[in-house]
């Protein structure tokens, strides 16, 4: 897990009222998308060395990004095959910081998993916030 406090104005939200009801409002930098890339490299980077284990050690890598970062960008910045590359679907919709549990769907959909298939699960969030689990199943 890292922090990125340095990118924190590049993301920000508050609620507002309209038509009665709270709103969500989120205030997003044009560069973003390349933010969260750079800092998601950088703590993988990070969290691989740490392990002593390489991207190819993965059979899927399981993200939670907003929906603008398509999966070759994210396959580009991890140095992964895009076809391990898992993530929700991108739609009109943004789950912001609740794209972990949009992942769980994506995972449900996945093939059925043999044992000892490993996965690397990286979520991005506000923050900007970074954090990477593996998972054996």
């Amino acid at each position: 897990f890292r922090s990125y406090p340095q990118f924190a104005a590049k993301l920000t939200s508050s609620t507002t009222l309209r038509d009665g009801r709270p709103t969500l409002v989120i205030q997003r930098s044009e560069d973003l998308d390349q933010i969260f890339l750079r800092c998601i490299q950088d703590c993988v980077s990070e969290f691989l060395a740490s392990h002593d284990t390489e991207i190819d050690c993965y059979d899927r890598i399981l993200v939670a990004v907003p929906p603008t970062i398509n999966r070759a960008s994210m396959a580009e910045a991890l140095g992964a095959p895009a076809d391990r590359i898992c993530a929700p679907n991108a739609s009109d919709r943004d789950p912001f910081t609740s794209s972990v549990a949009a992942l769980w769907e994506c995972l449900a959909n996945a093939e059925p998993m043999e044992s000892g298939v490993r996965w690397l699960i990286v979520a991005a969030g506000a923050g900007i916030e970074i954090g990477c689990v593996e998972y054996q199943h």
